[in-house]
């Protein structure tokens, strides 16, 4: 599922596909990891990473992404 959001006044308001400047995928569709790899040029083996329960959650900062 992917949900669209924008900041408006330092307020967080429901956006739309054509019209966000947030996008947050939960459990994603192969469709929508198919965007991630993309549009974000994420790799599979990242993907599968983040998603995985028994990854011990982390932030990891790389040249183009975090």
């Amino acid at each position: 599922m992917i949900r669209y959001y924008n900041l408006q006044e330092g307020l967080l308001h429901e956006g739309s596909p054509d019209n966000f400047s947030i996008r947050i995928f939960s459990a994603p569709t192969a469709a929508e990891l198919e965007i991630l790899k993309s549009e974000y040029g994420l790799k599979q083996h990242k993907l599968v990473s983040a998603s995985d329960p028994d990854e011990e959650p982390r932030l990891e900062i790389h040249e183009g992404h975090l």
